[in-house]
């Protein structure tokens, strides 16, 4: 997930996946209708506030990606900086991307 932005759709297929566990568990029988004792925004919500402390993967994903961009901009790792700047900008600078 470090330098790969996800789709919203993809995103939303592993939401909807966890939230299939969180509310039904594993279920050989009855697996079609699982019930909701709590909303989705009450199990994402902090351990201190009361929730399960699940993150919203797509805040994730992106965070994690300014943080590798960071990274590069700072030039903190000199190995993974050149590995994708030959990837992805072998001819310009990161700064000059966008």
């Amino acid at each position: 997930m470090a330098t790969i932005l996800f789709s919203k759709s993809f995103i939303a297929e592993l939401t909807t996946i966890i939230k299939r566990f969180w509310w039904a568990g594993i279920q050989e029988e009855n697996a079609t209708n699982p019930i909701h004792f709590r909303s989705w925004e009450d199990i994402c919500q902090s351990r201190q506030n009361g929730g399960l402390g699940i993150r919203d993967l797509h805040l994730v994903n992106k965070s994690i990606i300014m943080h590798t961009a960071y990274t590069l901009a700072t030039n903190k790792n000199p190995f993974l900086a050149q590995v994708i700047k030959a990837k992805y900008y072998p001819n310009s600078s990161f700064l000059e991307l966008y």
